[in-house]
Order: structure tokens, then C-alpha cells, then sequence
């Protein structure tokens, strides 16, 4: 009974979020989801429980292979992913682990190793040098803009 009433509190609690933050997680777990009915095969739930593995191999996939699918605030599509963007898709992706780990179905530690925290880290270093070298305005598609 007591698993029952932390499994309720869980889902409520997810249910009363914030609409932007439900809108803003719906697509990279859908995309988490994808990502291990490939690798495993298969389409089950037991086969998108969230590990350090896992998640860091989904982070790789989508540093080299996700591109901008829509033009904003400057954006030229096509561009490679921003940091910030990545950081959004391990914070949704966090947010399963903890939602996994209230219900009781994920008992991996937390998936945010060290290895996962340099990749994100190199990644925007070199993003941001990138950015410096090409003389990239960072106020471009902003209100200072005009647009």
C-alpha cells in the first residue's frame, strides 16, 4: 500500500508541473524513447529505463547527428545543436531517471557521470571558440536586433 501512495504522489507530482516544462521534456524523451527501441530492438517499457551508459551513448547520437530543424532568433538551420540544447535533453532525460527511480522500475545510480559532465563541457568549449573565431554576434535575433 505504501508503494502504491508514492507511485500515486509521483505521477501527481508530475502531472502539476508547468505546461512549458511538460511541452519542453515531451520531445527528447520521445527521442529517448526512439533512440532505445533502436538499440535495443525492441518496445517494451523496461527498455527505456535510464543508466550512465545509455544516456551518454544518447547524448554522442545526438551531438553528431541532430541538427537545427527550425529557424530562431538567428538560427540558421541545419547548424548543429547549442549547448544549452543538449543541456535541456539531459535535464528531460534526468527528470525520466527520477520519475523511474519514485516508481520503483530504475535502480541504476544517477546517470550523470563524470564522463557525461566532460562531454558537455568540451563540447562547450569548443562551441564557444568556434563561435569566437567566426566573430558570431551573440545579439543576433535579438530585440536589440530589430527583430
Amino acid at each position: 500500500e505504501l508503494a502504491i501512495g508514492n507511485q500515486a504522489s509521483a505521477t501527481e507530482l508530475r502531472e502539476a508541473r508547468p505546461a512549458h516544462t511538460k511541452k519542453t521534456y515531451a520531445r527528447p524523451v520521445e527521442e529517448w524513447k526512439a533512440f532505445c527501441r533502436t538499440i535495443s530492438g525492441i518496445a517494451e517499457d523496461a527498455c527505456y529505463t535510464v543508466n550512465d551508459t545509455k544516456l551518454l551513448s544518447f547524448v554522442r547520437t545526438i551531438l553528431h547527428t541532430r541538427t537545427k530543424k527550425r529557424k530562431g532568433r538567428g538560427d540558421i538551420v541545419g547548424t548543429k545543436l547549442r549547448p544549452r540544447t543538449i543541456k535541456t535533453y539531459v535535464a528531460a532525460i534526468m527528470d525520466l531517471w527520477s520519475h523511474q527511480r519514485s516508481l520503483g522500475v530504475n535502480n541504476f545510480d544517477k546517470p550523470r557521470s563524470q564522463q557525461l559532465k566532460n562531454l558537455l563541457k568540451n563540447y562547450e568549449t569548443e562551441t564557444r571558440d568556434i563561435d569566437r573565431n567566426e566573430f558570431v554576434d551573440r545579439a543576433s535575433g535579438s530585440i536589440q536586433d530589430g527583430i
